[in-house]
């Protein structure tokens, strides 16, 4: 049997683990939606609105700026890329 202690160290670890990995999917998230947003309209306007929205979520004004550049073709693909 593991002691009090231990126990207690095996759940703040997992709990560590849950933190990252929840952390690693909205890396992957919002890559994917960079990666989506190069795509020509109407899929790259699709993916820029969704990160918009992803953005202002989260709180990530900057984030939520260059988004709404991004809706603009052309021209936000190029500011973005």
């Amino acid at each position: 049997m593991n002691s009090p202690a231990a126990q207690a160290r095996i759940q703040k670890a997992e709990k560590e683990l849950q933190q990252l990995e929840m952390a690693y999917a909205e890396l992957a998230a919002d890559a994917s939606l960079t990666a989506v947003s190069m795509a020509p309209p109407p899929f790259g306007t699709a993916a820029d609105i969704v990160s918009l929205g992803r953005s202002l979520w989260k709180g990530d004004w900057g984030g939520a700026l260059l988004d709404v550049v991004g809706i603009i073709p052309l021209v936000g693909d190029g500011i973005k890329g």
